[in-house]
């Protein structure tokens, strides 16, 4: 097996993290507009368990 290069490692990690990202702020976007009345920390609650059910 050869060795990873960093630069690559990391461009893949800065990828992943900006999709990560993307979708954190759509879903609490999306939940913002269906529960108005949420806390901040509620919304972000919610927003990564809907994530994490997704990536299962």
């Amino acid at each position: 097996m050869k060795p990873l290069d960093p630069k690559h490692v990391e461009k893949k990690l800065n990828a992943a993290a900006g999709l990560f990202q993307m979708a954190y702020e759509t879903k609490k976007f999306q939940i913002r507009q269906k529960h108005p009345n949420l806390s901040e920390r509620d919304i972000a609650h919610r927003a990564y368990a809907l994530i994490e059910k997704g990536c299962r």
